[in-house]
């Protein structure tokens, strides 16, 4: 008899399966394409052209808020300096002028030797006179000022993302010499529906973003990045920052901003593909392999029976890790899937099932 029970069972398909069990899972949001952006990057212009003499920065250097980053040389503008210290001293020449007329003036009107037209004119040359001075007084400030402007400083601390020019390079007004940036904190906005959300509760705490090897952003600026093609998972720790409309609002989607720590500066801002954000806290669920649910709206599992015959039955899932997904609805503890060829497999069919081999420590008894 135990050599019929062989021969019948060689006639079934041999699948492999999987008990669901009782696992201690943490979720993971899988992301097919997470855009990472900066708090912040600016470029530092130049106010006036001219010729660049030094530049104190490399790439990747890190700043202070009023440091000297550069300095040009413009040839014209000494030039233009002293040809308006000499305009000072011509308009203080002419107002000591104007001035000593018109104190003339005054004293002879009293005795009526100058006329009141002649008194006038000489208050309106005094007034004119110190108007002149003032003029060109602000006109060689001015010009200080663009002087000054020769020395590019730091406007805010932060580290130099790029170099726009090179020393002997000539520069027009408004040119940007350097870029300045902080990539210590990247932030991420994604649209996320609300029971996604509800599979990472709890919100407040620490997650955990895993970008894989395969990642396709290019090195853009002067960071740690590693280029393309580097080996390896990158993990940082992320947070959710902003959540809008807030979960006590009752919505459909909501959008999530991110906020991801980069002191390191290990990311560029930029798109990373097959994303990951696992939750930190593990909770203790039902489950099966991912691979042993099926379909998109109607989600199934072929239920193995004790005499082999195939069940096909619906389930409702819950959360889920890289290998075991929960089963929340349609289960129970010890019930066995099909792992392997769902595709041909049709209820009702009877196969030979063999259990995959689980490691040590992955399954837990009971609740």
């Amino acid at each position: 008899s135990a050599h019929v029970d062989k021969l019948a069972a060689a006639q079934y398909s041999r699948v492999i399966g999987a008990k669901a069990a009782y696992r201690d899972i943490a979720p993971v949001l899988e992301i097919p394409a997470l855009y990472l952006q900066s708090t912040w990057m600016l470029d530092v212009n130049v106010k006036l052209e001219g010729t660049v003499s030094r530049l104190h920065v490399n790439p990747g250097d890190q700043v202070k808020a009023g440091q000297l980053i550069g300095e040009l040389v413009n040839d014209e503008l000494p030039a233009q300096i002293l040809q308006a210290e000499g305009k000072i001293n011509e308009a203080k020449a002419n107002l000591v002028k104007y001035n000593h007329t018109l104190t003339r003036y005054q004293s002879l009107v009293n005795a009526a030797g100058i006329s009141k037209q002649q008194l006038d004119e000489a208050i309106a040359n005094q007034a004119a006179g110190a108007a002149m001075v003032m003029s060109a007084e602000a006109t060689r400030d001015q010009l200080l000022s663009r002087l000054a402007g020769q020395k590019i400083f730091a406007p805010r601390d932060g580290d130099i993302l790029k170099l726009y020019t090179k020393e002997g390079a000539f520069m027009r007004a408004g040119e940007a010499m350097v870029m300045i940036g902080d990539f210590a904190t990247l932030s991420a906005r994604e649209n996320m529906r609300q029971e996604v959300l509800e599979k990472l509760l709890p919100l407040d705490s620490a997650f955990q973003l895993v970008l894989p090897e395969n990642r396709t952003i290019s090195k853009s600026y002067a960071s740690n990045y590693r280029q393309e093609g580097a080996t390896g998972e990158l993990s940082f720790t992320i947070r959710l920052d902003k959540i809008n409309p807030p979960l006590e609002v009752a919505a459909p989607y909501r959008s999530v901003v991110w906020q991801v720590e980069n002191a390191g500066g290990l990311l560029e801002p930029g798109t990373y593909y097959r994303a990951k954000i696992y939750g930190t806290k593990k909770r203790r669920a039902l489950t099966v392999p991912r691979k042993a649910v099926t379909g998109k709206t109607a989600l199934k599992v072929f239920v193995i029976a004790a005499d082999g015959r195939l069940t096909e039955r619906v389930v409702r899932t819950g959360i889920h890790d890289d290998e075991f997904v929960e089963i929340a609805e349609g289960l129970q503890e010890g019930d066995i899937v099909a792992l392997t060829g769902l595709e041909g497999l049709q209820p009702g069919a009877k196969v030979q099932v063999v259990l995959e081999t689980a490691p040590k420590n992955q399954m837990t008894e009971g609740k």
